[in-house]
C-alpha cells in the first residue's frame, strides 16, 4: 500500500506518560504474536466453559470499570481470590509476559 516504504516496524504503545514505545521487530515480533495467540486461546477456552474472572487490574483503585463490581469489592476479592486463581491458572503466566 506504500510502494516507497522499505521498512515496517510494529510497536507497543503504552497509554501512560512514563513508558516509551516498545519496538517489535524480527524475533521479538514473532514471539509477541505467539504469546498473544496463546493468551487469546486460553481466554476463549475459559469463556467457552463459562468460567470468566477479572484480570489482575480489576482491583486497581483507578479501574474505570470498578463501578460494575460489588459495593464492598475488597471483601469480595478476598473471598473469591482462591477461586479466581484456580480458574485463571492458564492465564497467570501470560499476565507477566513482556
Amino acid at each position: 500500500m506504500l510502494p516507497s516504504a522499505t521498512t515496517v516496524s510494529s510497536r507497543l504503545v503504552y497509554l501512560d506518560p512514563n513508558s516509551p514505545p516498545y519496538p517489535l521487530e524480527g524475533d521479538a515480533l514473532d514471539t509477541a504474536c505467539v504469546t498473544l495467540a496463546q493468551f487469546v486461546d486460553a481466554g476463549c477456552r475459559l469463556v467457552r466453559r463459562g468460567r470468566v474472572c477479572p484480570g489482575p487490574d480489576a482491583e486497581d483503585r483507578y479501574n474505570d470499570l470498578r463501578l460494575a463490581l460489588p459495593a464492598e469489592s475488597d471483601a469480595y476479592f478476598r473471598r473469591k481470590r482462591v477461586s479466581f486463581a484456580s480458574v485463571s491458572r492458564d492465564l497467570s503466566p501470560l499476565w507477566s509476559e513482556r
